[in-house]
C-alpha cells in the first residue's frame, strides 16, 4: 500500500513546567511517542512560549509538576500569572484541545494542585480536555510512570481517532533515532583529572553557576557502633554573599566515585584522556548542556552521567538498537513496552539496578558516547534542609544527613550517590579543604512570622534538621532580648545512646527557654515499639490547646514511608477524643489548618 504523502502533519505542541526534570523526561517521552505516530512536535519549556499565541494554537499537552505545599514550577509562574488575569474572556482557549499530566507527591496535602489548578482554569476559558487528567504520583510503586502509562495510551488512542494514520503509515518502533548530540574530538595526551571551572556570581548561585564552597567539618553524629552513619557536615560561605533563611535548602552537586566511574569507562573501551571541545545539538530544540569545555572523557563521566541511577523505561527501547544478540534485544523491547511495565518495575526499580548493571546484564548493547546523553540522565544536585541558623552562623551551612548503604534485593551492595560524596570527603590538617558545588533556594515549608502562632515541630531521625535551624534561630532571638516563638518539639529515634541525634543541643535550647517543650520517642529501648505518634498522643491536652486555643502551626519532617500518615492518624485521634466529635469532622479540621497553611508537611 502507498503511503499518502498529500496527508498534513497535525501539530502538537507539548509543554512543561518542571522544578528538577522529571516533567521535562515525560515531555520528551509523550514527543518521542507522537513523532513516532506521525504528528508535528514540538516539546518546549513552558518559559520560552509566548502566551499570547496560546489562542491559535489547537492541540497542546501539558506536563506539570507540583512542589512541596502547591508551588508552581518555578518556570511557570509566569505562564500561570497570564492565566489568573480576570480580562481574560471565558472562550479565550475555544480553538484549544488540551491535555494534562501532573506529577506530584501523595505524601503531601496538596497532591498534585499545579495540574488540577491549570487543568480547571484551562476549562474555564474556554479549552476541551482530550481526557482526564493524569496523576502521576511519586508515592506509587511504579513512581510517576504508575498513571503515566495507562494515562499515555489512552491520549495516542484519542488523537489517532481523532487524526488518523495516513494511508500506508505505520507506527514507528523499529527506527533507531538519531543521537541528540554530536561530540567533536580533540587528540590529546592524557589529562590529569580536576575539578569543572565555577562561575563566581555573587547573589546569582544556580545549577548553572553554583557557588564553589569549602567543607569545614564532617562529623558522624551516631555511635560508630550504630548501623547507621548519620553525619553533621559544615559548609563555608563566608565569601559567598549567600543568605538564606529557617526552612532554606541547600542543593549539593555529587560526582561518580573515581572507582566507578574507572569500571565505566573500562566497559565500554572509553579513552578517559581524550578531549572533548565541543558538543553540538542536532536541533535547536533541545536542551543546552550545562558542561565546561573542553572535559575529558572522564571528567564527563566522573561529573555529568548519572550512571548509578534507576533508569526510565525509554533507556531500554533505545538500549535495544544498539543490542546484536537476539535474545537481548527482545527483552529490552519487551522491557520498554506498556505490556512489559510491571515486568521492568521488578527488573530495575524494585530490584534497584542502576545503568551500569543494565549494561552488564546486556553486554553485547554498546552504544557509542554521544548516545550517553540519550541514554543516561545527568546527575541532578540533591536538596538537604538547612539545619543552622545564619543568625547564630552567619558564614555557615550545616547539613545533616544519613549515609544510604544498603543491601538490594538481588544481593547487591549499593550507596547513595549524594551521601556518601559527602561522606567520604576527607579532611585533613596538612590539605587544603575538599569543596563543593552549592546553591542555595526556599524549601517547601515557610514558617510562621508572626509570634502569636506556636511551633509543633515533628521530625524524626534527620526530620529534625530544619527543626534546629528554627530552635537555634528563636535562641539568637532570645539572646539578643528579642521575643520568642514557642517551640514544641518531637524528636525520634531508635535508641539513646546509638542515634539520638544533637542531644546536647536541645537539652541546652531547652534550658534557656528557646526550646518550650522536648519530647523524644525511643523506639527500641524497651519491649514494644515507641514511636513519635505514640508521644503525641500522650501529649494530647497539649496538642489540642495549641492547635485548637493557639492556632499553632503543625510541621512533620522526615522520610515519606508511614511516619507522616501515622502521625496525621494520631493527630486525628487527638482531634476526635478532645473535641468529642466524628473522625469526619476531625478531617475537616485538619483540612481547615492545611488551608491556613498551619498543617505543613516536608518529606522525601
Amino acid at each position: 500500500m502507498e503511503i499518502d504523502y498529500a496527508y498534513e502533519k497535525v501539530e502538537i505542541i507539548i509543554l512543561y513546567g518542571t522544578q528538577t526534570g522529571n516533567s521535562l523526561e515525560i515531555a520528551e517521552d509523550l514527543g518521542r511517542e507522537g513523532i513516532k505516530r506521525n504528528f508535528a512536535v514540538k516539546v518546549i519549556d513552558i518559559s520560552k512560549f509566548n502566551v499570547l499565541e496560546l489562542p491559535q494554537k489547537h492541540l497542546i499537552i501539558f506536563v506539570c509538576s507540583t512542589a512541596g505545599q502547591g508551588e508552581f514550577p518555578s518556570n511557570m509562574k509566569e505562564f500561570w500569572r497570564f492565566l489568573l488575569r480576570k480580562n481574560l474572556p471565558s472562550h479565550s482557549l475555544q480553538s484549544l484541545q488540551f491535555a494534562v499530566f501532573g506529577l506530584g507527591d501523595s505524601s503531601y496535602a496538596k497532591y498534585n494542585y499545579v495540574s488540577k489548578m491549570l487543568f480547571n482554569r484551562l476549562k474555564q476559558l474556554g479549552g476541551t480536555e482530550l481526557l482526564r487528567r493524569g496523576d502521576g504520583n511519586d508515592q506509587h510503586p511504579f513512581g510517576f510512570y504508575g498513571d503515566f502509562v495507562p494515562w499515555s495510551e489512552e491520549l495516542w488512542r484519542l488523537l489517532l481517532v481523532k487524526y488518523p494514520l495516513p494511508n500506508g503509515f505505520n507506527i514507528q518502533n523499529n527506527t533507531k533515532p538519531l543521537a541528540k548530540y554530536k561530540l567533536l574530538y580533540q587528540k590529546a595526551t592524557p589529562v590529569v583529572e580536576k575539578e569543572p571551572p565555577g562561575n563566581w556570581i555573587p547573589l546569582s548561585y544556580n545549577e548553572v553557576n553554583p557557588y564553589i564552597a569549602k567543607v569545614r567539618s564532617n562529623e558522624r553524629i551516631t555511635s560508630n557502633e550504630w548501623e547507621q552513619d548519620v553525619r553533621h557536615i559544615v559548609i563555608e560561605i563566608d565569601s559567598s554573599h549567600i543568605t538564606y533563611n529557617t526552612g532554606d535548602v541547600v542543593y549539593i552537586k555529587p560526582t561518580n566515585p573515581i572507582s566507578q566511574v574507572e569500571k565505566f569507562i573500562n566497559f565500554f573501551g572509553l579513552s578517559g584522556g581524550q578531549l572533548i571541545y565541543s558538543i553540538e545539538k542536532e536541533n535547536p530544540q533541545y536542551s543546552d548542556l550545562n558542561i565546561s569545555l573542553p572535559i575529558s572523557v572522564f571528567n564527563l563521566c566522573k561529573h555529568y552521567f548519572d550512571f548509578l541511577g534507576i533508569p526510565n523505561r525509554y533507556f531500554f527501547e533505545l538500549l535495544s538498537h544498539f543490542a546484536t544478540e537476539t535474545r537481548e534485544i527482545d527483552q529490552l523491547k519487551h522491557l520498554s513496552s506498556a505490556q512489559g511495565y510491571e515486568l521492568l518495575y521488578e527488573y530495575s526499580r524494585k530490584a534497584k539496578r542502576n545503568y551500569l548493571d543494565i549494561f552488564i546484564d546486556f553486554p553485547s548493547a554498546k552504544p557509542p558516547l554521544e548516545y550517553f546523553f540519550d541514554l543516561i540522565k545527568p546527575i541532578k544536585a540533591r536538596p538537604f534542609s538547612i539545619s543552622s541558623s545564619q543568625k547564630l552562623f552567619p558564614s555557615e551551612i550545616h547539613v545533616s544527613l544519613a549515609v544510604v548503604k544498603y543491601i538490594s534485593p538481588i544481593r547487591r551492595k549499593k550507596y547513595g550517590l549524594c551521601s556518601n560524596f559527602l561522606a567520604n570527603l576527607d579532611i585533613k590538617n596538612d590539605q587544603p579543604l575538599p569543596s563543593l558545588q552549592i546553591w542555595v533556594s526556599p524549601g517547601s515549608v515557610k514558617f510562621p512570622t508572626s509570634l502569636n502562632a506556636p511551633i509543633i515541630m515533628v521530625g524524626p531521625g534527620t526530620g529534625c534538621a530544619m527543626f534546629r535551624s528554627f530552635i537555634q534561630e528563636n535562641y539568637w532571638r532570645q539572646r539578643e532580648g528579642q521575643a520568642i516563638f514557642g517551640a514544641h518539639f518531637f524528636f525520634g529515634c531508635r535508641h539513646k545512646d546509638s542515634d539520638y541525634l544533637y542531644e546536647n543541643e536541645w537539652q541546652q535550647y531547652l534550658l534557656s527557654g528557646a526550646l518550650s517543650n522536648l519530647f523524644v520517642a525511643f523506639s527500641r529501648d524497651q519491649a514494644r515499639k515507641f514511636y513519635v505518634q505514640h508521644e503525641l498522643e500522650k501529649q494530647s491536652k497539649l496538642i489540642w490547646r495549641l492547635i485548637n486555643d493557639e492556632k499553632a502551626v503543625f510541621i512533620i519532617s522526615g522520610k515519606a514511608d508511614k511516619m507522616p500518615k501515622d502521625v496525621r492518624a494520631s493527630l486525628l485521634k487527638i482531634i476526635c477524643e478532645q473535641s468529642n466529635v466524628t473522625k469526619e469532622a476531625a478531617e475537616k479540621f485538619i483540612s481547615v489548618m492545611e488551608q491556613q497553611n498551619r498543617y505543613l508537611t516536608e518529606v522525601w
